[in-house]
C-alpha cells in the first residue's frame, strides 16, 4: 500500500485515458426508492488511475541521476528528502536532498505547490517581518493555478526566494538569522547553488525522510563548483511523493 506525501491533480488531470480504456462506473439503481452503490469511490478511482499512469512512466522514465536529463522528460527518484513550505512565494514547496546524501554528486530539488502536499506541518519560511519582498507575478499566478511553481526557476525568482531563506534562523548553534543580503546578476546555477546553500544551513539531515516517486525535469543544471565540491543540480516537479517502502535503499 502507497502511502502519499504529495500527490500533483494537476498534472494527473494531464494524461487522458485511450478511448478504449476508459472505465465504466459500475451504478446499481433501485427505482422503488433512492439507492445508488456506486462501486468505486472517487477516490478509489483517482488512486487507481494513478498506478495505471506510473505503471506507463515506469516504461520510459529514467533515473534522475541520468545525464543529460532534457526539460520535461520523466525521471525516477529515491533520495533523503527534507521539505519545506515557503509562503509568501506561490505558497511553494521544496523537497530537497542534503549534500552529503547526494547520490553521484548530483543534487534533486523537486518544487511543487503546497496545496498538494498530503502530510502536516512542514517546515514555512516566510518572508521576513518588515521586509519588502517585491515577488511580482510569480506568487499570484502560481497561487491561483495551483501548479508547480515552475516560474519560480529563473535567475530573478530565485533570488527573490534567496532573501526570504537568508533571514531565517540558521541551523546551527546560535540560530541567529542571517542579514538578508542583495543576490544580483547571479545566473541560473549560481543561485540555484546559493539556494541549496541557504536549505542546507537551515534544515538537519538527521530529518531527511526515504522519498521515491516520478517527477518532471524543469531543469539539469551542468556541475558546478560549490563548498561541496563539482555539484550537479537537477531540478523537477512531482507527480506524487511516496515514503519509500520498508527495506529499500
Amino acid at each position: 500500500m502507497r502511502e502519499l506525501v504529495y500527490l500533483s491533480d494537476v498534472k494527473l488531470g494531464q494524461f487522458l485515458p485511450e478511448v478504449r480504456a476508459l472505465p465504466r462506473p459500475q451504478i446499481k439503481i433501485k427505482t422503488d426508492h433512492v439507492d445508488a452503490d456506486f462501486t468505486k469511490t472517487a477516490g478509489e478511482r483517482k488512486h487507481a488511475r494513478l498506478e495505471k499512469i506510473i505503471n506507463d512512466i515506469s516504461n520510459y522514465a529514467q533515473w534522475y541521476t541520468a545525464a543529460p536529463l532534457a526539460p520535461g522528460r520523466w525521471v525516477q527518484f529515491e533520495a533523503p528528502l527534507n521539505h519545506l513550505r515557503v509562503e509568501r512565494f506561490g505558497d511553494l514547496v521544496l523537497f530537497v536532498d542534503h549534500g552529503a546524501a547526494a547520490e553521484s554528486s548530483t543534487r534533486l530539488i523537486l518544487h511543487g505547490s503546497a496545496r498538494h502536499l498530503l502530510i502536516d506541518n512542514p517546515p514555512v519560511f516566510t518572508a521576513p517581518r518588515g521586509e519588502d519582498v517585491d515577488l511580482g507575478n510569480h506568487r499570484q499566478r502560481d497561487a491561483e493555478s495551483g501548479c508547480s511553481g515552475a516560474s519560480i526557476f529563473t535567475k530573478d525568482s530565485i533570488e527573490l526566494l534567496l532573501r526570504i531563506l537568508e533571514a531565517q534562523p540558521n541551523a546551527s548553534l546560535d540560530c541567529q538569522p542571517n542579514a538578508p543580503s542583495a543576490v544580483a546578476r547571479t545566473h541560473l546555477p549560481d543561485a540555484t547553488a546559493r539556494l541549496l546553500h541557504a536549505v542546507d544551513d537551515r534544515l538537519h539531515p538527521e530529518t531527511a525522510t526515504l522519498l521515491t516517486g516520478f517527477a518532471r525535469v524543469t531543469a539539469d543544471i551542468a556541475p558546478s563548483t560549490t563548498r561541496d565540491g563539482a555539484v550537479r543540480c537537477v531540478v523537477a516537479s512531482p507527480l506524487y511523493v511516496e515514503y519509500a517502502p520498508p527495506g529499500d535503499g
